[in-house]
């Protein structure tokens, strides 16, 4: 399935550096949930796009939102504490995917930060919870959603960003390992991510670690060789 995704509360810098847009933004990067013209602009993007896919699926994303708290909306956070702030705008977004007959999806890492936020959202959201590192141990990845019996997808990675050749050494001990927690914690199944930003990389370089993925998503107990 061909899964539609805009980013709806961090990474606005592109959006927010046109002149007509930069007020909507709580600082440079990021839109600012309590400002009418941002939450309007958000409503008539989203509603438009959403319908340019047949997938149950809508994925909002609002990852590494590092500005929450800061620039104009700080008064109101501080006011209403950090997971409030947050949660009160994924709330404002499911609103309008739910409308859409859309199953929600949303990346898990502010969560993993503010459990709390669990508590203040609809059961039905289905987190990407994510981390690219070669770990042995991907539990605090997992267990905060796992727990609360949220639906959620594991999301392992191929980090190409700013380098010629991906590490596929790190990347296929992060997809191996993240992929075997999620099986045995119940996710609904394995998101791989491939980070080619930097303008210097080669997706061809990637293919290895594209084939390794697709494999253990379907075959996670299989101990064979993939290089053989």
């Amino acid at each position: 399935q061909l899964i539609g995704t805009f980013q709806s509360f961090g990474h606005f810098e592109k959006i927010l550096s046109y002149p007509q847009y930069r007020d909507m933004g709580s600082t440079s990067t990021m839109i600012s949930p309590i400002d009418d013209k941002a939450k309007l602009f958000l409503q008539t993007v989203l509603e438009e796009y959403i319908d340019a896919f047949n997938s149950p699926y809508f994925n909002v994303f609002c990852d590494e939102t590092w500005d929450i708290g800061r620039g104009t909306t700080k008064a109101h956070a501080d006011s209403v504490g950090i997971p409030r702030f947050y949660a009160d705008h994924i709330n404002f977004l499911h609103d309008i995917i739910s409308k859409k007959n859309k199953k929600m999806m949303m990346a898990g890492d502010i969560i993993l930060r503010h459990n709390e936020i669990l508590n203040m959202v609809p059961k039905d959201i289905v987190f990407l919870t994510w981390e690219y590192g070669a770990k042995k141990d991907f539990s605090p990845w997992i267990k905060p959603f796992s727990d609360k019996e949220f639906e959620f997808m594991v999301t392992p990675g191929i980090l190409n960003s700013n380098r010629l050749f991906p590490d596929l050494t790190t990347a296929r001990i992060n997809i191996n390992e993240f992929s075997k927690a999620g099986y045995q914690s119940g996710s609904t199944g394995v998101f791989t991510t491939i980070w080619d930003d930097g303008g210097i990389h080669l997706f061809s370089n990637d293919w290895s670690g594209v084939g390794y993925a697709a494999e253990k998503s379907w075959n996670i107990g299989d101990t064979q060789n993939f290089n053989e």
